[in-house]
Parts: C-alpha cells; structure tokens; sequence
C-alpha cells in the first residue's frame, strides 16, 4: 500500500494529480490556503505559507442572472483555494467581495472566474479601496498657561440694519426650515464635528449615560505613535494568543512592548496604564486598539505577570460604585465594555472604516439613582455596550483624526530621455521618489516610487504610454501612512488667518478621501443633494 504526500497551492493542480492517482483512497484538506494529500484523514496539513502582499483592493461581483448565483458563488470558493492571496466573504447584505492585491491580479483573477470556475456572465462594482482612521499622538492632559492673556474688549459700532424685501426674507426662512429638517434627518458625529457643535471641552473627551440614565461613564482617547502600532500589528498572531502565553513568554513580551512606548515619548502615567489596566486588544482580540480600565484589578490585567511587575500603578486604581453592583456585575461590566470597544473600533466616526492606533481609557463610572417601575431599555449590560461604543466614536473624532492610506512600492527602470514625462506621471497621482539609481555603463535609471493605492488605478498603462511601451512598473504593497491633514481644519489662530486669509478654503487631501468615501457607502456627507435641478430660484430684486 502506497502513501501519497503532495504539497499544493492551486485546487486545480489537485484535481489533476487525482485523476493519475489509481488504487488509493485520496482525501483533500484544505487550510489557510495550503492543502495535503494524504492516504488517511487523520493526516495533518502542512504549515502555511505567509506572503508579503496583502490583499486591499475589493470589488462586489453579481450575477446577471440571479439563477446563476449559486455556480458564481461556487466559482468564488474554487477561486479562493486555487488564488493564495485572495480573499473572497459574503456582506451582512448579501453581496459577495473579491479582495485582491492590485489592480493587475484582479483583472487576472476575474479572467479565471469567469473563463474556469464559474464561468457565468456577471457584474462588477468599482474599486473599493481600503482605508483605516487613527489618531495623532498627544499628551494625557492639555497643558495650561499659568498667567493667561487678558482679554481686551473690542468696542463694536453698531450699524444699521439692511432692509430686506419680505419675498426674499420669506425664502430665507423657508430655507432655514429646510436645512433644520436635513439636518435632523442626518445628523451624525462627522456633521456635528464639521459645524462645531462638540459637547466637550477637552480634547479627547467624551462622556454620555446609559438609556435608562443609571450608570454614566467617561471615557478619554489616545493616540499611539504609529511606529508603535506597526510593531503591534506584525505579532497579530502573538496577540491573538497573548492568554495562552508562558509566563517568561509574556514577560519578554511586556519588556518588549515597554521599550517600544518608551522609545517612542510615551508618557510615563500611559506606559503604566497600558501595562497594569489593559482590558483587550481590538478588533478581533489581535489588531492595535487597546482599552484601558482602572476599575480593574492588576492581577486581571490582559499583560499581567509576576516576571514583569509594573511598580507605582496601584495609584490609579478605582472602585466602582457600589450601587451598580445591584444591577450588574464587574465581570459583566468589563464584558459589555470589551463588547462596546469591538463594536466602535470596527467602524470609526469618520468614513466607517476600521481603526488603528487609537487607545480607550475610561476614567470614571458614575451611578445616579433613577426610579423605573420597569426598565423599558433591558439588561444593563447591553446598555454599557452600546453606550460605549458611542462614547469611543464621540472620543475618537474629539481628539485629532487622521486618516490612514495604503501605499504601494513600485519599481521600473527608466530611459533618461523619458524620465521628465514618468516624473510628471509620479507628481500627478502623489507619488514620492524613493531612490534613483543609474545602471553602471548605460543610460537606464532604477526608479523606485511609493504610490497610494487609491492613485494607482490605470498607472501602470499611463506609465507605459509616457515610457513608449519599454518602461513597466512592478507595485507591491508597502506600508500604511498617515494623510497628516485635518478633515475639519480651519483657519482659527492669527497666523493661520495671515497664510490662508479670511475665504472659505478648499477642502484639503484627508477630507477630500472621508467624503469620497462617505459617498460611496451612501453616509450623509457636507455637500448638499440637488433635487430639482430643472428649477431655478433666484434672489435678484423683482422688476
């Protein structure tokens, strides 16, 4: 009797080493991409491998005939186990997502679907690009001037009032009116940040009560150094089972993880918060969010051992009120806040998208005493959790937010007589000159650019159009980076109003992105929706 081992990554290639395999019973495992062909079930597959793209570019695929759903869903399962570095799932509203690396492998990719696997006729979506928002790194507290400046009064002349006609004061309340109702239709926290309508004083600070108004909690956001967060997100696979770690195991860990925040101006009241309070990772338990609460002991801490105790943080610890105890438990407390956080850091305020860098400190749990005959709201515990989850996003967008772009490496080699048109190829999609290298005894540069991923769509053939057809870029992806500018930035201070003057500038690059993306998912965004575009108004003076 004969053993077959067989190493594969492609299903086809399978099938097609089954069809020679005679005389033995065959059994396919498929896991993580890798598969292994093994005369008994029992076999273990073999370990994976792991590749340096990540897919970020997504298309929502539909059948043209809903019939054929079924075989096109079908094709998507053979296409996600014969393509490594694809990754195909099904939306909550029923529409099934490609992720492929780059704009090249997802034409290949629908060429399969449609020509081997599925091989029905079907629609696809526009590109849907990958973004993540975060927060800038900033201090616990706002520092305070000791001796402020005084305030001079300005004395203001009064002028006259303008006579308006009564037809056009009429319009213009009817278009108050109107704004009134839009505005109550779609308020949410990235309008209310654009109108400065911002509850809180501080920066970072949020704080809201549960439905039934018993518990009120208050809740502060923090940014992380992103060289920080880089650092967490390549030991996702240590995170995911940071419970399960040894005791010397985690020590190095929490070594590790301390140096980083100290190398990178962590406060010193934050290091010991993270490292003595730290209630979850998240999302998922494996991504660089982390939640933060005093009221919890240290021994319960997610990164607490003995090997490495973090001496001086007792000072920060908190009871919780006693009152709440007659209503929920701290185990369910921690539960629901844990939950709340999962839910906020999965979409933020900003475009829905996932966060990254942010760090959640709750700072106090306030009890006030209502009297309900029957709570009409349920379990207080999913109170907290919903109640958290707004508190997170109204923290997020009250601090300073960022959005984060991905960036693809790209590589090609350049004749000297074309690299003017390639550079202004590069200078209009945002690109940044990495190096530029020239081949010893030729004419030939070695160009390597960063891209972003949104700006890369049709580059490749724009380059070979600039190039004559000699010049062919190679893009892989490279790295997350922050768009330092405000979505909701405005000339406030005296030398800002000196560079940017007193008219309404135009949206900047951060903002451009949250609306485009905001559109896309169908959120309300700034820009107002013509209705009636056939009808004019007009407010010149009747004749």
């Amino acid at each position: 009797f004969f053993f077959f081992f067989f190493f594969f990554f492609k299903q086809k290639t399978a099938y097609e080493m089954l069809r020679s395999l005679v005389g033995s019973e065959m059994c396919i495992r498929d896991r993580y991409k890798v598969g292994t062909l093994a005369s008994s079930p029992e076999c273990p597959t073999f370990n994976p491998m792991n590749y340096k793209s990540k897919p970020i570019i997504k298309v929502a695929i539909e059948a043209e005939n809903l019939g054929d759903m079924e075989k096109l869903a079908e094709g998507l399962k053979k296409l996600n186990r014969a393509e490594p570095a694809v990754e195909v799932y099904l939306t909550e509203s029923g529409e099934y997502i490609l992720c492929t690396c780059g704009e090249v492998h997802l034409q290949k990719c629908i060429k399969d679907l449609r020509d081997e696997f599925a091989k029905v006729k079907f629609k696809i979506s526009d590109h849907i690009v990958n973004f993540r928002e975060t927060i800038l790194l900033q201090d616990l507290k706002q520092k305070k001037t000791k001796n402020p400046p005084e305030k001079k009064e300005e004395v203001v002349q009064e002028s006259k009032p303008i006579p308006i006609h009564p037809v056009h004061a009429l319009i213009m309340e009817l278009e108050k009116e109107e704004e009134k109702k839009s505005s109550d239709k779609l308020t949410t926290l990235y309008l209310e940040k654009l109108k400065h309508l911002k509850g809180e004083n501080q920066r970072g600070m949020a704080f809201d009560k549960t439905p039934n108004g018993r518990c009120r909690l208050f809740v502060r956001a923090i940014g992380l150094d992103f060289e920080v967060v880089k650092w967490l997100e390549n030991r996702r696979d240590l995170l995911r089972r940071v419970t399960e770690l040894t005791q010397e195991q985690l020590a190095e860990f929490v070594n590790q993880f301390k140096a980083k925040l100290e190398e990178h101006s962590t406060r010193r009241k934050i290091i010991n918060l993270i490292l003595s309070y730290l209630l979850a990772f998240g999302p998922k338990r494996h991504e660089a969010n982390l939640i933060i609460s005093p009221f919890l002991q240290t021994a319960q801490s997610l990164l607490y051992t003995p090997l490495a105790a973090n001496v001086g943080a007792e000072k920060y610890y908190q009871n919780v009120p006693k009152e709440l105890a007659e209503y929920i438990s701290l185990q369910e407390l921690h539960k629901s806040i844990v939950a709340g956080f999962e839910l906020a850091t999965l979409s933020g305020p900003l475009c829905e998208e996932p966060m990254v860098g942010a760090c959640f400190l709750v700072e106090a749990i306030e009890y006030e005493e209502v009297k309900l005959e029957a709570d009409p709201y349920g379990p207080l515990s999913g109170q907290v959790m919903s109640t958290m989850r707004e508190i997170c996003r109204k923290a997020f967008i009250n601090a300073e937010p960022r959005i984060v772009e991905g960036l693809y490496l790209c590589t090609m080699q350049v004749n000297s007589d074309i690299l003017g048109k390639i550079y202004s190829v590069i200078n209009k999609r945002r690109g940044k000159i990495v190096s530029e290298e020239l081949l010893p005894e030729t004419n030939v540069f070695t160009v390597r650019v960063l891209i972003p991923v949104v700006e890369s769509f049709g580059f490749a053939e724009e380059i070979r159009k600039k190039g004559d057809g000699i010049t062919d870029p190679q893009m892989t992806f490279s790295h997350w980076e922050i768009v330092n500018e405000d979505p909701f930035f405005v000339a406030k201070t005296a030398e800002q109003m000196e560079e940017f003057g007193n008219q309404v500038q135009p949206p900047n690059l951060g903002k451009i992105i949250v609306e485009k993306v905001r559109k896309r998912k169908g959120l309300p965004t700034e820009g107002k929706l013509i209705v009636k575009a056939e009808k004019q108004r007009t407010l010149t003076k009747m004749k």
